[in-house]
């Protein structure tokens, strides 16, 4: 259990684990098996509708590939990385036979990437849940004992009956009551189980216990009486981060606000209105999305002169997955009527200085034909990158999480997971 660090942060997306992915070929061999691996992953997740690729990070001896994927809570880390790991094999063998013996000296790994890559035993995951159909019970006592030691006394003993039955323990590392009704909870849960599993073994179990030792709850004339059996509602459960993350609302409101202001930038007829209403769209997008803020002025100002270019957005680069690209990055919005080219492309390259590394260019009406050269000098050279992003691929990602929520997906994209994957997917095409 000591893989698991108390935290008291949680990120709001199921299940991040990292993978680490060892290889026996050095720089000069492993760049176009990596590639096709890279791609095999990509193919493998997008076949599974509950797992998705979140990261992907390469270490600088290209000896070792670390990726990071979400899944929902029913799917036991393990169960995720057999199923990518069968499914990467199965594409490479078709594809390239002769790689066969080679996918099998692979080696995978669960590892955790706040602890230096070291490989996980245990997940610590983080639980909300209200006490069903009750507004004001925690805090209420039933003989002469206060009832949130009441559940808390549920859900240990829950937790010591499942450690009896099971060789893996799981354990509580925090137990907290944040309001009348709800409690919080951090839970060391083995890789190979599922998280659904673990949260519903301590409901029903802590619920039984309560039941049996407190019948008062179930009393109907008592007024600590609680509607039906189950005793809990139903709760979220995430795996916990080490990083701050913003507190982010993941309303379907959010995105169609996003849409209708990005509707309204490209639909804008006066030239002069057309730039701003594109930088203020991004202004906003940076707002619903976690590691990344709009750096301003003392005056609240965001087009800031850093002293040597004037430029659209300065962004605060917050993101553990792109901190080897420095702490802030650049962003050059261009809503013109035609594509763009090799002269912005230029223009935009210059003005990474002062140790930016990091520049990303939109474009409403995308790229026409440009030296892509320009983008691999400035990578191997300077070690600088610059993302392209056109306005299709923007709206395609609104569109995308706006479905979702139409459909009522348990889990969905964000623009986060869109756009740091457009870096990634950049990165791999430059190396």
């Amino acid at each position: 259990m000591d893989q698991i660090m108390k935290s008291s942060s949680a990120t709001f997306y199921p299940f991040r684990y990292y993978v680490k992915w060892e290889m026996s070929k050095k720089r000069t061999e492993f760049g176009e098996i990596l590639r096709e691996k890279w791609k095999a992953i990509c193919e493998t997740v997008s076949k599974e509708n509950e797992i998705f690729l979140e990261a992907f990070y390469m270490t600088g001896a290209f000896d070792c590939v670390y990726f990071s994927l979400w899944s929902v809570p029913k799917l036991a880390p393990s169960d995720v990385l057999d199923f990518v790991k069968i499914g990467v094999y199965n594409i490479i063998v078709g594809k390239y036979p002769h790689l066969r013996e080679e996918l099998v000296r692979d080696s995978w790994y669960l590892v955790n990437k706040n602890r230096n890559y070291s490989k996980m035993d245990h997940i610590a995951y983080f639980d909300r849940s209200d006490i069903k159909r009750c507004k004001d019970i925690l805090y209420n006592h039933i003989n002469g004992k206060e009832v949130c030691k009441i559940v808390s006394e549920g859900i240990s003993n829950a937790v010591e009956h499942y450690n009896q039955e099971h060789e893996k323990p799981i354990d509580v590392l925090m137990f907290r009551c944040v309001h009348s009704h709800s409690i919080e909870i951090v839970i060391g849960c083995p890789v190979t189980v599922s998280a659904s599993e673990i949260i519903g073994k301590i409901k029903g179990g802590s619920s039984y216990f309560i039941r049996k030792n407190y019948p008062q709850f179930f009393d109907e004339s008592d007024p600590n009486f609680v509607h039906k059996k189950a005793f809990w509602s139903s709760g979220n459960f995430f795996a916990l981060s080490r990083r701050h993350v913003k507190t982010i609302s993941r309303d379907k409101s959010i995105y169609l606000r996003l849409l209708k202001k990005w509707e309204n930038a490209i639909n804008e007829t006066n030239p002069n209105e057309k730039g701003k209403l594109l930088e203020l769209f991004m202004v906003d997008l940076m707002k619903i999305m976690n590691g990344f803020d709009i750096l301003r002025d003392e005056n609240g100002n965001y087009d800031i002169n850093l002293g040597f270019e004037q430029i659209d957005l300065t962004v605060k680069n917050k993101s553990k997955l792109f901190e080897r690209m420095g702490p802030l990055f650049k962003i050059e919005c261009k809503n013109w009527k035609g594509k763009i080219g090799n002269k912005e492309i230029r223009d935009f390259s210059g003005k990474l200085r002062g140790g930016i590394r990091l520049g990303i260019l939109i474009s409403v009406n995308g790229f026409g034909k440009y030296d892509k050269e320009i983008l691999e000098r400035l990578f191997f050279n300077d070690r600088k990158m610059i993302v392209t992003i056109s306005g299709k691929e923007i709206e395609s990602w609104l569109n995308k999480i706006i479905e979702g929520f139409n459909q009522g997906a348990s889990e969905r994209s964000t623009m986060e997971i869109e756009f740091e994957n457009k870096i990634f997917r950049t990165y791999i095409a430059l190396t």
